[in-house]
Order: C-alpha cells, then sequence, then structure tokens
C-alpha cells in the first residue's frame, strides 16, 4: 500500500476507536441516549424495547449522520466485517494508544455481535433515511438480526420507491445472505438505477445460488460498467461453470479495464 493509503488506513484505524467511542459514550451516556429521538420516520419504541442493543444502534446511527463520505465507509466496513486494514483485532487499540475500555467494548460489539429484533424498527426507518451514511450503517447491522422481522424491513426496502433506499435493502440482502431473497434481487437486475442493479448483483454473489447465475450472465450486458463489473464478480462467487464462455467473451472484449479484471478473477475462481 503506498504511503497516501498507509496514512488513510491508519487514521481510520486509529481515529475510529475514539469515533465508535464518542457515538455511544460512556454507560451512562448510552442509558441517556435510549431516550433520544429516533432516527426520522422511526416507529417509537416501547420501554421493553429500549434495551442495550436498540440504545447502541441508535447511537451509532445518529454519531453517522452527515459523516464525510470516506471516512463513513472505512467504519461502516468495520461494521459489516469486511475491512481488511481491521483485521489485526487488537492492534487498532494498540496503534492508537487507547486504553479506553468503553471504546474497546463498542468496537467488539460492532464487529462481532448479533442483534436482537428489537433494534428493527429502528434500522428499518434507517434504511430510508435521507442521510447516505445512515443508511450505509442501517444495512449491515439490521442483517445482523435473525427472523422474519428483519427479514421482511430488507424485502421491503428492496421494493420501495426511492433508490438509494432500494440500494442499502439489496446491500442488507447480500449481508444476511437470505436464500428467499434471490427472485426479488435478480428482478432489481432490470431496476432503473444502476447503483440498485450492481448492488443486487454483488448481493447475488454473497447469496451463492446458482439459480441466479442465468440473470448474471444477462447482466453482463448492461450498459453501466460497474453492473458489469458486479454481475461478473457474482458470477465467480457462484463458481458455476456456465458463465465460462460470457465471462471469457468479457474478458476479451469489453473496453473497461475494471470489468476486464473482474472478468479475469472471476474465470480464476472457476476454473481454479
Amino acid at each position: 500500500m503506498g504511503r497516501p493509503g498507509w496514512l488513510l488506513a491508519l487514521a481510520g484505524a486509529v481515529g475510529l476507536t475514539s469515533w465508535l467511542g464518542f457515538a455511544l459514550g460512556s454507560a451512562e451516556a448510552r442509558m441517556r441516549r435510549v431516550f433520544l429521538p429516533l432516527p426520522v420516520g422511526a416507529a417509537q419504541a416501547t420501554p421493553q424495547q429500549r434495551g442495550v442493543d436498540s440504545a447502541r444502534v441508535h447511537g451509532l446511527l445518529q454519531a453517522a449522520r452527515g459523516a464525510n463520505p470516506v471516512m463513513c465507509e472505512l467504519a461502516a466496513s468495520v461494521v459489516d466485517g469486511r475491512s481488511g486494514w481491521w483485521s489485526g483485532g487488537d492492534d487498532g487499540f494498540r496503534a492508537g494508544g487507547s486504553g479506553d475500555p468503553v471504546a474497546r467494548e463498542v468496537v467488539t460489539w460492532v464487529r462481532h455481535e448479533k442483534l436482537d429484533a428489537t433494534s428493527v424498527p429502528v434500522l428499518r426507518a434507517a434504511l430510508g433515511d435521507s442521510d447516505w451514511c445512515v443508511r450505509r450503517f442501517a444495512a449491515p447491522l439490521l442483517a445482523r438480526i435473525e427472523g422474519e422481522s428483519a427479514r421482511q424491513a430488507m424485502l421491503s426496502a428492496l421494493g420501495a420507491a426511492d433508490a438509494g433506499t432500494r440500494e442499502v435493502g439489496a446491500l442488507a440482502l447480500g449481508f444476511a445472505e437470505v436464500p428467499g431473497s434471490v427472485p426479488p434481487l435478480v428482478a432489481r437486475l432490470r431496476d432503473d438505477s444502476p447503483r440498485v442493479r450492481a448492488t443486487a448483483a454483488w448481493a447475488l454473489g454473497e447469496i451463492e445460488s446458482r439459480e441466479a447465475v442465468r440473470p448474471l450472465i444477462d447482466a453482463l450486458g448492461d450498459a453501466d460498467a460497474l453492473v458489469r463489473e458486479s454481475a461478473a464478480r457474482a458470477l465467480g462467487e457462484v463458481e458455476d461453470a456456465t458463465a465460462i464462455p460470457a465471462l471469457t467473451d468479457l474478458l476479451k472484449s469489453d473496453r473497461e479495464a475494471a470489468v476486464r479484471r473482474a472478468a479475469a478473477w472471476a474465470l480464476g475462481e472457476i476454473v481454479g
């Protein structure tokens, strides 16, 4: 990693500890945040629902609101467990010189813990929030909740009128890897929004269902390069040999280097 990227990664790893610690604060502050207003449009939780998880989720979403897009994505990648530079676990705390037990607890929670269903109303509303970072954080958090209420919240977002909500609905379904969501995700490969189509393709790759192979092959001909790239990588995740001819054609003929790289990677996954 070159120096600018190294500095950015280090700044993220060191700064995230204090950022999340500030978001959720001390034990006393966490209890106070249970009674803060919920995100716009959220159903008010009952006193019984105002548990530790819903309080933490609410605090995290409020801290995410208005965040710098780059730092939002870096921090959100910790929440969804896909951040390579954070994979060292406690090394991030040692690098930052942080001995804050609250910050340590918070980062452990956002990386590893399942959530209970009391957080679903907050997260369901957050998927439709006007702030991108709030929506981005809500998707992987909702995916950690098992049960029909969480599944229905994700599917509802996927069918929303707003493209941004549909995008994070697809994102959440991909994180949750819900097998029953393949047909509605396949339908979103024909969405008006390229970002929704690309995210739906990514989610189908995460689910790894062979039911999606033919629709993903068709998506290799999409007019948008990001959709073609996402479809190619999804086919590599599914590892179905049926896709080899289409991926080979894509590798030879696509005008975008990123798409050709995705096709080459996918072929390597399938062929071995």
